[in-house]
């Protein structure tokens, strides 16, 4: 038949990179011995909702188009939380989901920056 099979592997440099840069600011957050698989979830919910210095965003911003509500602030009333109505929540939603990739491209725009 002909068929002959190629196997290619795609390489991203600069997505290796980050990767690593990723993986050690993890690991660096789970010191404790013994204790990372319990740690590991606020570690990660830490990077996300942390701003980067590059973009000025948060990943979870860039992903869902809002700010992440700590669990602090659901424990602790806060005007945030406190002016919070489900109604109106919804709206601003769907204006973030709107504006969500204007949000990104600006992210793109810094970095290159």
């Amino acid at each position: 038949m002909g068929i002959k099979n190629r196997y290619s592997t795609p390489a991203y440099p600069q997505g290796k990179g980050q990767t690593k840069v990723v993986n050690k600011v993890i690991v660096n957050g789970l010191k404790a011995k013994g204790k990372w698989v319990e740690e590991l979830p606020h570690v990660l919910w830490t990077y996300r909702t942390t701003p980067r210095r590059s973009t000025g965003e948060t990943p979870f911003s860039l992903t869902y188009g809002a700010e992440a509500v700590i669990p602090l602030e659901i424990g602790f009333p806060t005007l945030r939380t406190s002016l919070f109505t489900p109604d109106s929540n919804d709206e601003l939603l769907e204006k973030s989901l709107d504006l969500i990739e204007e949000r990104r491209e600006n992210a793109i725009v810094q970095l290159a920056y």
